[in-house]
């Protein structure tokens, strides 16, 4: 089962900041090749690459400079930071959720949480990761915040990535994974804001203590 989480943007940006990551040769200091070049490499307009590049300089993967060119930013900090900054969104919005939710909410939400049971011990690492992104941004979605909803996409959508290689190394944290879903789930079912919003952090801070660690 293929979900279609992303726009065709999103997954070229996906896809550049992988090659930014595995591939690209790695200078002293940091300077990348002109958009001109990732257009061509990724068969996409330059407006298109102007935007992506945008977006990542407002998440902090890189830094542009008129006059001087492109410069990627230490890789390993700047996605711990974006990780601390989603643990900091996603807590909040477990607690809007609880008090807002509603019954198509809380159908969805279960409906996720099912589609994750089936992910973990079927073993679909990649239906466990849509699945995993969906139920965590419908949790934004129930929150009614839309800037923090937004500001946690274009996050995710960078760490995706990154997500994606660690349910594939660490398999065996996938069925602790699914527990602290379930208590998620079931504090915001239960329309407990203190207990959903703990959970949450709880459940985020040992998935960054994990991926920093791989």
């Amino acid at each position: 089962m293929k979900m279609n989480l992303f726009k065709p943007k999103d997954v070229i940006s996906q896809q550049l900041l992988s090659y930014l990551l595995l591939e690209h040769p790695q200078t002293e200091d940091g300077k990348l090749p002109p958009a001109s070049f990732f257009a061509e490499k990724f068969s996409v307009s330059i407006v298109t690459i102007r935007e992506i590049l945008k977006t990542m300089e407002s998440t902090g993967i890189l830094s542009m400079h008129h006059g001087r060119g492109i410069f990627l930013n230490h890789g390993d900090t700047i996605f711990l930071e974006m990780f601390e900054t989603r643990i900091l969104i996603e807590s909040h919005c477990s607690r809007l959720a609880a008090l807002n939710l509603n019954e198509e909410g809380a159908l969805k939400l279960q409906e996720l949480a099912a589609l994750l049971e089936e992910a973990t011990h079927s073993g679909n690492m990649e239906l466990y990761t849509d699945a995993d992104f969906m139920f965590h941004m419908k949790i934004a979605g129930i929150s009614g915040n839309l800037v923090l909803e937004r500001t946690l996409r274009n996050i995710r959508i960078f760490l995706y990535v990154l997500q994606q290689e660690t349910n594939r190394t660490l398999l065996e944290s996938r069925e602790k994974s699914l527990v602290e879903h379930k208590e998620i789930l079931s504090s915001i079912l239960n329309k407990d804001p203190d207990n959903a919003e703990v959970a949450m952090k709880k459940h985020l801070e040992k998935t960054m203590s994990l991926w920093k660690n791989l």
